[in-house]
């Protein structure tokens, strides 16, 4: 269950990597690490390498804006002005993002199979 967007701007955006519980938290390293264990990823990658890894498909895909990538990463935005005045949450691209993001990696998944 994927939250949204963090209505109070100084806690940023809820992200496709963040929150993993129902209870909004971040998840603590021991849950990341027992994640990447369950997806078989643990010996291969770090949690920061599997942001990184979206990061670069949706970059490199040219299909997405930078604001929404980085809102799906639960990034705040650097400039204090935009900051602060900005407060459009990209919920349709978003979605539509991360769906595409799950049928890359399904379609990778298959390959393996």
């Amino acid at each position: 269950n994927l939250k949204g967007p963090s209505k109070n701007p100084s806690r940023g955006r809820g992200g496709v990597f963040r929150p993993l519980t129902l209870t909004g938290k971040h998840p603590s390293n021991m849950a990341l690490l027992l994640l990447r264990r369950c997806m078989g990823l643990h010996d291969v990658t770090t949690a920061n390498g599997l942001r990184a890894v979206f990061s670069t498909w949706a970059n490199e895909s040219g299909c997405y804006r930078g604001d929404v990538i980085e809102a799906c990463l639960a990034h705040r935005e650097g400039d204090l002005v935009r900051r602060a005045y900005n407060r459009a949450e990209f919920s349709t691209e978003r979605r539509k993002l991360l769906h595409d993001w799950s049928d890359f990696v399904a379609s990778e998944v298959k390959k393996t199979e």
